[in-house]
């Protein structure tokens, strides 16, 4: 039967007393979307590439490296054969410095001539090395590198002066495969250390650098005596 309702305020005469019907409220679980975990992408710390070969800091100049497209790729398409250099390379090597200083608009000219450059490696007291990568034969780039000593590690070092890829062999990870040959003849040599100078105004370079975790050496400053600065405190100072 229905039930009629009263009007607020009472119930009319005689009607029975009714229950009101207390209807359960509908209790829906709450859906619980479990929160989308996304494994963290871990990049894998660069290892330096094997190379093929017999081993194994103006504001600067490094001038090395002007072309650090190639620096960012550990691939490279032709496997480097990375050599000593010999003095029939030495025109090569001259030409490669100067079309660095060209690349990186390095200030000042490049007044070295080649047979400065065959003295300082191949003369009866060489100061300085160098390592040419070739690739199908032909030279694609090289380093040009010099030891220094520290007394604060007590262990010799690897200054890199000069690394240069030629532009056609850039963004395959030939110069990270001579950067890191570098690095293996230093560590086989009980070297402490294997330095370098960039200019500031490379940030390509920079950048890559810092990617390999190397340190910008924030607390000293390059000072140099040149020119005639240097014939001056020379001559100021000789004994009489």
């Amino acid at each position: 039967m229905g039930s009629t309702a009263c009007p607020r305020g009472g119930r009319g005469p005689g009607a029975p007393r009714t229950r009101a019907l207390r209807t359960p409220a509908l209790r829906t679980p709450a859906l619980r979307t479990p929160a989308l975990r996304t494994p963290a992408l871990r990049t894998p710390a660069l290892r330096t590439p094997v190379a093929a070969g017999s081993g194994t800091e103006d504001s600067g100049r490094v001038r090395q490296n002007a072309p650090v497209e190639d620096l960012k790729s550990p691939e490279i398409s032709t496997k480097p054969l990375i050599r000593p250099a010999e003095p029939g390379d030495v025109d090569v090597l001259h030409r490669f410095v100067v079309e660095l200083a060209e690349v990186e608009e390095f200030p000042g000219e490049v007044t070295a001539r080649p047979q400065d450059l065959a003295e300082a490696l191949f003369g009866p007291r060489p100061v300085a090395e160098a390592v040419v990568a070739m690739v199908e034969g032909e030279p694609a780039g090289f380093a040009l590198f010099y030891p220094t000593y520290s007394t604060i590690v007590g262990r010799p070092g690897i200054h890199l002066d000069d690394l240069y890829v030629r532009p056609e062999h850039r963004g395959g990870g030939l110069g990270r495969a001579l950067l890191g040959h570098l690095a293996r003849l230093a560590a086989e040599r009980g070297c402490g250390r294997l330095e370098w100078w960039v200019l500031r105004t490379n940030d390509p370079a920079l950048r890559f650098y810092r990617r390999l975790r190397a340190r910008a050496l924030d607390e000293i400053e390059v000072m140099r005596l040149d020119g005639e600065v240097l014939h001056d405190l020379a001559a100021a100072t000789r004994p009489h």
